[in-house]
């Protein structure tokens, strides 16, 4: 569920983001990650209500592009909370320029916490699915059947019991 969460405040934020001149902007980053970790956060609910083995390796495998989308999106971020703070101190403008790039750097920061967090979750359950597939083993099911009308060797059984 925290997956489905990050994935809704990320695209939040990328009409926000996507007016900046930030790399992150530019590229649509909050909207590409918000879809990946939606998508996962959903497969690992599903997973989870109805334990098919089918889900259980797709969740994996999008845990581990949400990890990989995650770790690449929290380098972008941190670049560019970087060349935005370095705006902010570097060049002379109006203060509504500062005020506007304080409020950009707060949801980029707000932004960078957040895929830390998704990073952190998804190759934690990247873990337990590998793990839950890993050890899987298909169980056979038996099922003996006794009719009424049976051989000689179960009539002992069926008329005493």
């Amino acid at each position: 569920v925290v997956q489905i969460i990050i994935g809704i405040v990320s695209l939040l934020f990328g009409p926000v983001l996507v007016t900046t001149y930030t790399i992150a902007g530019i590229i649509g980053l909050p909207f590409w990650t918000g879809v990946w970790y939606i998508i996962s956060g959903s497969l690992a609910v599903a997973a989870e209500n109805t334990h098919r083995r089918g889900l259980v390796k797709a969740c994996l495998g999008m845990n581990v592009v949400s990890s990989v989308f995650a770790g690449v999106g929290s380098i972008l971020y941190s670049i560019s909370v970087s060349i935005v703070s370095f705006h902010m101190d570097y060049l002379n403008r109006s203060a509504d320029y500062y005020d506007h790039l304080s409020n950009h750097m707060g949801i980029l920061a707000v932004l960078l916490v957040l895929n830390i967090l998704e990073m952190c979750i998804a190759i934690a359950a990247s873990a337990f699915g590998c793990k839950s597939e890993c050890s899987y083993i298909a169980m056979v099911n038996v099922c003996h059947i006794l009719h009424k009308h049976a051989p000689s060797y179960y009539s002992h059984y069926l008329n005493n019991g």
